[in-house]
């Protein structure tokens, strides 16, 4: 599953990045707190496929569905 496809309010851990993901790409998300091992959760959706607020650890950043999409996670259940 990627992060696009994270539900609202649900957890979720970063397991990689898709294939066709750039360096420049996965560097800056990874900056961003966005790294393998590191739980996700999703904030907010826009409406229309807008952008979606997902929060880290320590920081909560709105990413574009094209960026988000290439994130891979593993769903965690509570």
């Amino acid at each position: 599953m990627n992060m696009w496809q994270l539900q609202m309010n649900k957890k979720a851990k970063i397991k990689g990045f898709s294939e066709d993901i750039s360096q420049h790409e996965k560097i800056r998300l990874e900056d961003l707190g966005f790294r393998i091992d590191e739980q996700v959760v999703c904030l907010r959706r826009m409406p229309l496929g807008g952008p979606s607020v997902f929060q880290t650890q320590f920081t909560a950043f709105a990413l574009e569905k094209d960026l988000a999409q290439k994130i891979i996670v593993e769903s965690l259940y509570e």
